[in-house]
C-alpha cells in the first residue's frame, strides 16, 4: 500500500540525526513521559501523550492533592491542552492491594478532569504486552511505556493505514524493565515490516 499516512512514535533517547522537519510534517505524532526529545532534533508536534503512574502524578505536582502523597520535580505541562489524547497505563486492580487501587482511581479521576481528553490503557492490552515481556513467573518487570505506545498502535492496526517509524528507542534505562526482551519485539516488528526503527 503507497498511500498510507505517517505516523511517528518518539522515544525519549537523543537522536543523531535531526528530524525535526520528518515529524512536525507527520500525520500523527506519539510521545511518552517527559517527552525530553520535543524540540531537540524530533520537532514538537505531539498528537498522543502515553504516560505512566508516576508521569501522571508529576503532571499533577501542582494540586495539593498530589503533592501530599509523592514528591515529584516540577514538570512544564503547558503543551499537554494542545495534544488530542492522552493515554495513561495504571494499575487500577480494586481486588489487589485495595487501597492502593482506590488511590490510584482518585489520582485518575482528578487527571482526567484537568484533562477531559484522558483515556485508560485497556488493561486487556496491559496484560498481554506483560506477558510478552516476562521470562518467567518469577520476573515481576513491567513493559515500559514506549513499547505500550507501541502494542497501542498495532493493537489498534494503524498499521494498516500509516507507516510507522520508531526513533529514540535505545532499549536502556530503569531496570523494572526487561530491555532486552523488549528489543527484541519492537526489532522483531521492523523485520515484519509492521514498523520501521530509526537509529
Amino acid at each position: 500500500m503507497h498511500n498510507k499516512k505517517t505516523l511517528f512514535i518518539v522515544g525519549n533517547a537523543a537522536v543523531t540525526t535531526d528530524m525535526s522537519e520528518q515529524v512536525d510534517a507527520a500525520d500523527f505524532v506519539i510521545r511518552f513521559n517527559e517527552c525530553n526529545n520535543r524540540g531537540k532534533g524530533t520537532g514538537r508536534k505531539t498528537d498522543i501523550i502515553c504516560i505512566n503512574y508516576s508521569m501522571m502524578l508529576k503532571i499533577l505536582s501542582e494540586d495539593r492533592l498530589a503533592s501530599n502523597f509523592w514528591v515529584v520535580e516540577p514538570f512544564d505541562s503547558t503543551f499537554m491542552f494542545e495534544v488530542k489524547r492522552v493515554l495513561i497505563h495504571i494499575y487500577i486492580q480494586m481486588n489487589v492491594m485495595y487501597f492502593r487501587g482506590l488511590r490510584r482511581r482518585a489520582f485518575y479521576v482528578a487527571f482526567k478532569r484537568r484533562y477531559p481528553r484522558t483515556l485508560l490503557f485497556r488493561e486487556r492490552l496491559f496484560k498481554r504486552v506483560r506477558r510478552k515481556v516476562k521470562t518467567n513467573i518469577f520476573d515481576f518487570r513491567q513493559p515500559s511505556t514506549g513499547l505500550l505506545a507501541v502494542e497501542f498502535c498495532l493493537d489498534q492496526r494503524l498499521d494498516d493505514r500509516y507507516d510507522i517509524k520508531c526513533i529514540g528507542f535505545t532499549w536502556e534505562g530503569l531496570l523494572c524493565h526487561n530491555w532486552e526482551r523488549e528489543e527484541q519485539i519492537m526489532k522483531g516488528y521492523h523485520e515484519q515490516k509492521r514498523l520501521t526503527i530509526i537509529p
